[in-house]
């Protein structure tokens, strides 16, 4: 059975419906695959702030920081602005397609994700969502306003929901910190602190045959016997 190694990249994906990797990261999850992470990914996910730092962070699955925080942060505040924005609109101007281009554009989702990648992956889960939504009704006003701020109250929902899934289904891997040393020297070309100490674990888990595969959506890295899938999310 084959082992991944996830970055923070997969599991943030993982974790919410209107992310680049979200379809890809739910598929990986329904398999029967080992999953593992290390605590840096941990770290990143949902304990990093801009006044702490890894090494002296008490790193745990409870906090709302890190870009799972973030990410929260940014569809609460859309959800309000959202609101706002639908008390002025017409009924003739809104429809299925507006209300998604709205979202799309309040939480900020342009600032990370190409326009293509946005059409390819993001419209359409929140496009069936939706629809689902709405249903067979006329998107009015009212409509409309229910109907994003369940969107909203799902997203969130369902991200805290999927972190607890996420923290029953990985095995979080302790790694010894005198043995990341030994990988170094290859990873000078690695600028961000963070993603070195993630690729040093990656590197030391390869090396005891560990993993199978590494997920990322920011890193290519090839190694001995590991295979790396990546998509940039920039």
């Amino acid at each position: 059975m084959p082992r991944y190694f996830l970055d923070t990249g997969a599991v943030v994906g993982l974790t919410f419906l209107h992310d680049l990797w979200f379809d890809e990261a739910r598929r990986l999850f329904a398999t029967e695959n080992s999953l593992y992470i290390s605590r840096p990914v941990l770290y990143e996910y949902c304990n990093s702030t801009d006044d702490n730092l890894l090494t002296n962070t008490e790193v745990d699955w409870d906090s709302e920081e890190g870009l799972f925080g973030a990410k929260l942060s940014n569809v609460r505040a859309a959800q309000v602005n959202l609101d706002l924005k639908l008390q002025s609109s017409n009924d003739e101007e809104l429809d299925i397609e507006s209300l998604v281009e709205d979202f799309i554009d309040a939480s900020g989702v342009k600032e990370n994700v190409d326009e293509a990648s946005i059409d390819a992956y993001i419209r359409p889960n929140l496009r069936r969502f939706l629809e689902h939504e709405i249903g067979e009704r006329e998107v009015t006003r009212e409509v409309a306003r229910e109907a994003m701020d369940t969107l909203c109250d799902t997203i969130q929902t369902n991200a805290r929901d999927t972190r607890e899934e996420i923290r029953e289904r990985v095995t979080e891997y302790a790694i010894p910190s005198d043995e990341r040393d030994q990988f170094k020297s290859r990873l000078q070309f690695v600028d961000d602190y963070v993603d070195t100490v993630i690729l040093n674990d990656v590197a030391w888990l390869n090396q005891e045959g560990i993993l199978s595969k590494i997920i990322t959506s920011e890193i290519l890295i090839c190694m001995v016997n590991a295979n790396v899938s990546t998509r940039s999310s920039e």
